[in-house]
This record gives C-alpha cells, sequence and structure tokens, in this order.
C-alpha cells in the first residue's frame, strides 16, 4: 500500500504564516457551529474514502475566529506528499456541536450527533492547491454513504474535480458518477444504457441502488435469459436470451414489444443510441439493430459469435468482438449505419471492448496480452503481457485500465500500457467492477467477492458461499450488487457488509444487473425470469 508522509499536518491559527510548498493541499475549515459552544475540530487522512472510517484522527483544532458572515475560522491544515506525486488522498473534517469529542464521529452510531464533511482528489506536483471546508449546520445529523459527502443538507460525491485550485463545495461531484470518456454514442439520460453502464465499462452507476431487498415485479422470458440488461431514458429494459427474442419491458413489468431473431442472444446485452433504437449481437454472427419502437433498421455480419456486448464510441461507431467459429477472431468497427468501417484481424474473441479515457479501444487478447488500438483505424497502439487470457477490461476516472484474468487482477498505465501493479485473485468472470474511489472488485467462482484498492493492495474479501459468475453492478455509494449461482442477489457495502440479500429464483444468475432511474436493480435469472428489485 502507499504510505503519504504527511508534513506539517497541524492546525494553522488564524494570522499564521501562509505560505505553500511545492506541492500541498492547504485544508481550511469553517464552522456554522458558534464559537461559544468551544465544539473541537478534527481531520481524518487517508489514501481513500473508505478508508476513512477506521482511520483515526490525524489532527484537531480548538481555534474559532468569530465571523460575522457566521462561517467561524477554525484553521488551516497543510498536507504534503512524501514524494511530490500526484497520488490521490482522502479526508474528512468533522466536529460535534454538543462539545463531545469528534473522534466519536467516526462511530457510525454517533453520526447524529456530528457534522462530517469529506473530500477525495489528488496532489499536484509542484501546485498548492486550496481546499476550504465548511461545516455546516444544515448538515448536523446528516448521514452520508461513505464514498458520499454532506453539502447543504443533502449527500452529493466526495470527489473534486482535478482541475480546481481552489476547490471549494462548488467543484464537489453532483454525484459519483464514474468517468465515462465521450459518450455521444449513447442515449442521453438513459440510467443504464449498456452492459458495463458506459464505454469504460466500469460496471458503476452515479445513481444509488436499491436500500432492500424488495422483489416489486417479475416478467416472463420465453428461456434461459443471461444478458445483461439495458435500460433506456424513459425506463424501458431491454433484455433477452436464448428464446431468440429481443424483449422491451416497461418499468412496471409490462411488454412493450419483442422482436424475432434467428439466433440465441447468449451472454450479450444491447447498446441504446442517442435516438432510442438498439444494436444487439447473435450467436449468427451477425449484429441487428432496431428502433425505438422495435421495428427492424439493420443487420450486419461480424463473422464472430457475438458473445460479448459491443460498446459504441463518441461518433457512434459501434465496435463488435465476439467468440470465432475458426481462431484468430476479428473486431470490426462499425458505422451508425451498420455498414463495416474497418476490421482488425486479431488475435481477440476473449473478451469485449472498452474505451479508455483518451478514445483508446481496450480488449483482451487470446494471446495473454491487454490490446490497446486506434479507433480510427484497429491499428494497435500497445499491447502488455498477462499471466493468463485477460477479460474485458474497465477504465478508472484518472485513465488507469484495469483488467483480470483467472490468476491476477491487473492496472497498467493508459498511455503506454505498463503495468502498474498486479494482485492474486481466483477464477472470476468476465471483468472488474469499480466502486467510486476505484476500488477494482473481482468476483470469484469461489463465491468470494474481492476488494482492491487503486493502488494494488487487498482491503477485504467477503465471502458469500456460493459461485460468482459476472462482475458487480456498482451503485453510486459504493455497494456492490451480484448473483450467485444459488439464485440470491447479494448487495455488500464498499466496506464489505452484507447488507442484504434476496432470491430471484433458484436456478442461478449469470448476468450482470443493471441500476434503473428510480434505484429499481434489474436480474435476469436462469429461470426465464427478469426481476425488479427496489423501492
Amino acid at each position: 500500500m502507499r504510505r503519504w508522509a504527511f508534513v506539517s499536518l497541524v492546525f494553522v491559527s488564524l494570522g499564521a504564516v501562509r505560505c505553500r510548498a511545492p506541492t500541498t493541499i492547504r485544508v481550511a475549515t469553517l464552522s456554522e457551529v458558534d464559537c461559544a459552544k468551544r465544539a473541537r475540530v478534527a481531520i481524518v487522512v487517508a489514501h481513500d474514502v473508505p478508508s476513512l472510517q477506521g482511520a483515526v484522527p490525524s489532527a484537531f483544532s480548538t481555534t474559532c475566529a468569530s465571523s460575522s458572515a457566521g462561517e467561524n475560522d477554525t484553521g488551516d491544515v497543510i498536507l504534503t506528499p512524501a514524494s511530490g506525486e500526484d497520488g490521490a488522498v482522502a479526508l474528512a473534517v468533522m466536529t460535534r456541536p454538543d462539545g463531545e469529542s469528534p473522534e466519536s464521529c467516526l462511530d457510525a452510531t454517533q453520526g447524529g450527533q456530528c457534522i462530517i464533511a469529506r473530500r477525495q482528489l489528488r496532489f499536484a506536483p509542484h501546485v498548492g492547491l486550496d481546499v476550504p471546508i465548511e461545516l455546516r449546520l444544515s448538515c448536523l445529523g446528516v448521514t452520508c454513504p461513505a464514498s458520499q459527502t454532506c453539502r447543504k443538507g443533502e449527500c452529493v460525491g466526495s470527489t473534486l474535480a482535478p482541475s480546481c485550485t481552489t476547490c471549494g463545495e462548488g467543484d464537489l461531484t453532483l454525484s459519483s458518477a464514474p468517468a465515462c470518456g465521450d459518450t455521444g454514442g449513447l442515449q442521453a439520460g438513459a440510467p443504464w444504457p449498456m452492459a458495463g453502464f458506459c464505454p469504460t465499462r466500469s460496471g458503476r452507476s452515479g445513481r444509488l441502488g436499491p436500500q432492500t431487498g424488495t422483489v416489486r415485479w417479475k416478467f416472463k422470458t420465453g428461456g434461459i435469459a443471461s444478458m445483461s440488461p439495458a435500460v433506456s431514458a424513459n425506463g424501458t429494459v431491454f433484455i433477452g436470451g436464448n428464446d431468440r427474442q429481443l424483449h422491451a419491458v416497461s418499468p412496471t413489468g409490462a411488454e412493450v414489444w419483442h422482436a424475432s431473431l434467428p439466433s440465441n442472444i447468449n451472454d450479450t446485452g444491447v447498446v441504446i443510441a442517442p435516438d432510442g433504437s438498439v444494436a444487439v449481437g447473435c450467436a449468427d454472427t451477425k449484429v441487428y439493430a432496431f428502433t425505438a419502437d422495435g421495428k427492424p433498421k439493420w443487420s450486419t455480419s461480424v463473422e464472430v459469435d457475438v458473445a460479448w456486448t459491443p460498446v459504441a464510441g463518441g461518433d457512434g461507431t459501434i465496435f463488435v468482438a465476439g467468440l470465432p467459429k475458426t481462431p484468430p477472431a476479428p473486431l470490426f468497427a462499425l458505422r451508425a449505419d451498420g455498414t463495416v468501417k474497418w476490421r482488425n484481424g486479431g488475435p481477440f474473441g476473449v473478451s469485449a471492448v472498452a474505451i479508455g479515457l483518451d478514445g483508446s479501444l481496450l480488449v483482451g487478447g487470446a494471446d495473454s496480452a491487454v490490446h490497446a488500438l486506434d479507433p480510427t483505424d484497429g491499428s494497435q497502439r500497445w499491447s502488455s503481457p498477462t499471466a493468463g487470457v485477460p477479460v474485458t477490461p474497465s477504465i478508472g476516472n484518472d485513465g488507469t485500465v484495469y483488467a483480470v484474468d483467472m490468476q491476477n487482477a491487473y492496472a497498467f498505465d493508459p498511455k503506454t500500457g505498463a503495468r502498474r501493479w498486479s494482485s492474486p485473485v481466483g477464477a472470476s468472470g468476465p471483468g472488474v467492477a469499480l466502486a467510486p474511489d476505484d476500488t477494482v472488485y473481482v468476483a470469484q467462482r469461489d463465491g468470494k467477492l474481492v476488494a482492491i484498492r487503486s493502488d494494488g493492495t487487498r482491503r477485504w474479501v467477503f465471502d458469500s458461499g456460493t459461485a460468482f459468475r459476472q462482475p458487480p453492478t456498482v451503485g453510486g455509494d459504493g455497494t456492490a450488487y451480484l448473483g450467485g449461482d444459488d439464485g440470491a442477489v447479494y448487495a455488500v457495502s464498499a466496506d464489505g457488509v452484507l447488507l442484504w440479500k434476496v432470491q430471484a429464483g433458484t436456478d442461478g444468475i449469470n448476468s450482470q444487473l443493471a441500476i434503473g432511474g428510480d434505484a429499481t436493480l434489474y436480474v435476469l435469472s436462469n429461470d426465464s425470469f427478469l426481476y425488479a428489485i427496489g423501492p
């Protein structure tokens, strides 16, 4: 684990000399609590937001200079990294207006007595960042998920915009949505427009998932359904399976339309285009497109069983990989009208394609390597070897490329492909998912969900006792949702604690789940039903 040595981690009283080291973060704490209450302020520092919960306060302040504006100055803190790197840092500033020690705010049972503000950001080499943090009375007793903070009485994402130098409340993310790159090829406002959520395939929505495991309704398909659902802007859920049907289902569980296909959809899923039309791959080596009301639009042969969900680039180009009839497997780029833009001969066929923040196509190769390709012509930018055959990559908030094979999880530099770290894991599903702080979630076939920090060290392991065959789906608060071979859906907190569990049939779940716009979780089970779980 990377450890930061924070020098000058002290509260600086009002009037002290305000000088900046070449690489610093100055945290200016302000409080709406009356100075007469003598409420102490504490700061906790860690490398990511979830780790703040188990940390001890790094410093306390009893300074309070009253202000007629209502925001009293309670002192500054200067943070300096050990090596001047641009690494991540998280902090929590807290107080108790009742005069009790703010250290008790780390106890979840005491949250109702506390004001807590969290921040996550990165050091900027040779730059001094100013981070004013307001402890507002409107946040007294507001308990936010570990990955969020209270802002004026509401929970929002705790990550600060990377471009800010004076980083106030206005620079907080309004949600903890992942970095998705160019989403111009997907329907705006769709809560889950494709498998993996967006082109970076982080598997994480900025929306919260269900807080309880209540089955609201279920919809019967004509056969085993194992594709990942997709959810459009109007709440329509698209599913399919081995009944050779693509179904459009309303948010209340009624079928809107279905379209017949000449072959099974298998484990793939649909991509929802800006106009609401959908594209889906089949086992007959073709990609089919349908209008928003289910009318055929076009079909194109891509020479492979499309076992992986296509991905749409910002200009509407659809990138398709699949299982070959005879190796090696090619990768195709299709224009929005279905015509072939280019073809790369491989060796692919073992993973879906993700799109990096720089536009590169990231894909696992049958040659035991992760490949980065130029989206304009399919030429290779770099490749990086892995111990085994890697499956679908996921892209972190800073562009880091994460992948997994049957032996290890990996992190790669997005520009060069240099391996940053590898961490041993067991046999896993086809990909990983990422928490808001880029903690890597690996769902294993031995029933374990493993959480690995963005520096490659292991955070925790949750053991379900059943096999997981797909990556988790992650809510905006870091909760991981996943289905097991026992037919149960598990909700696991960002701290590795089981929040709830509910049965969705008894035949097992082989699909990645999807989060809808109203915190509903959509689950395709091997019993041929689509389940809606939520409020």
